[in-house]
């Protein structure tokens, strides 16, 4: 099998149909999932309806944090208290790290490309549409680990602040869960 090449992997977001959404260290267990049955959809012996729809990548992620030094020192009191080598309540430095995640605006180039996915698979109806919003983490629901039940689904979004928000407050929360976990 082949690894994403260097322009896959700098994308912020990945339509189902693009190949490069299959690669699970860019969009994760079930957003790749996601992406194989909607190719596979005419050649399934069962009927699966797959709905147009993209991910949003790790790199989006990595975008989004990039340089954001707050996030940062949360992250680094996450890993401190999960390792022992600070003091103090770890649920605690979860919420406030999930908190400020949920506070954080959008990064102004990933929200371009959430707006250029819609408008690409929905034309001029995406504003009309509601969507799920559905957090795919990297490393989940694989050989060695299931993730079962720890990440989020927002229904209903309708708008693009909406489906900002449903990143913002919840898709985006299980990376503060998971460096909780560590």
């Amino acid at each position: 099998t082949r690894k994403p090449t260097q322009p896959e992997s700098e994308k912020l977001v990945l339509l189902f149909n693009e190949d490069a959404c299959r690669f699970e260290e860019l969009v994760g267990g079930k957003g790749a999932s996601l992406a194989v049955l909607s190719s596979n959809v005419q050649s399934s012996p069962i009927n699966c309806n797959v709905p147009r729809g993209f991910c949003v990548t790790d790199n989006a992620w990595k975008t989004q944090t990039q340089n954001d030094e707050t996030l940062k020192s949360l992250f680094k009191k996450l890993e401190d208290e999960a390792k022992g080598a600070a003091d103090g309540d770890l649920k605690y430095a979860c919420d406030e790290a999930a908190k400020y995640l949920s506070s954080t605006p959008i990064n102004s180039f990933v929200k371009d490309c959430i707006r250029e996915a819609l408008q690409e698979l929905f034309g001029d109806e995406w504003e009309t549409k509601q969507f799920a919003v559905r957090s795919s983490a990297l490393g989940e629901d694989g050989e060695e680990a299931s993730s079962a039940g720890q990440n989020a689904t927002i229904l209903g979004c309708k708008g693009l602040e909406a489906i900002h928000k449903g990143l913002a407050s919840r898709s985006w929360q299980p990376s503060a869960s998971k460096d909780c976990q560590r």
